[in-house]
């Protein structure tokens, strides 16, 4: 498994120290995007891939298959094509994030309470949106629109 060395951020010991969370492309080169709730704790209105927090007593790829569960309802169909590679987390958290890398094969989203909508983006379109931390550097680790990082002033 690939250790990204980026700096971890601020631990934050009152959330999880471990987290599964999956990129997931469609066969147009667009990621899926989650946007979360105003009522979220962290990162409100923000957009982000799909995944949370490993409880205890799962393993990462239990708590991946929850968090996909949980997030975008019991009708999708996924490919893995990498992962998962295990990196420090950051944007506040600590510890450390299990990422893998999934083609969409087809289903229906249904969102929980905890995200407003998804969207499919190309390139262009996420450099306009406003992402939480960590998933430029996610994008990055697996190649995906590496040199996409520059963001309008």
């Amino acid at each position: 498994m690939a250790e990204d060395l980026r700096s971890p951020g601020i631990p934050d010991p009152s959330g999880p120290r471990e987290f599964a969370a999956a990129i997931i492309v469609n066969e147009a080169d667009e990621i899926l995007l989650l946007r979360r709730s105003p009522g979220t704790l962290r990162w409100p209105g923000k957009w982000g891939i799909a995944g949370g927090g490993v409880e205890a007593g799962e393993t990462p790829e239990q708590g991946l298959t929850r968090e996909l569960l949980e997030e975008l309802g019991p009708d999708i169909r996924l490919v893995t094509k990498r992962g998962p590679d295990t990196l420090k987390a950051i944007g506040g958290y600590g510890g450390f994030i299990h990422l893998w890398h999934m083609l969409w094969s087809g289903g229906e989203i249904r969102l929980s309470a905890e995200h407003t909508a998804y969207a499919w983006v190309d390139r262009a379109a996420y450099a306009r949106l406003e992402v939480m931390p960590g998933v430029d550097e996610d994008l990055t680790h697996f190649g995906i629109w590496p040199e996409r990082a520059e963001r309008p002033s």
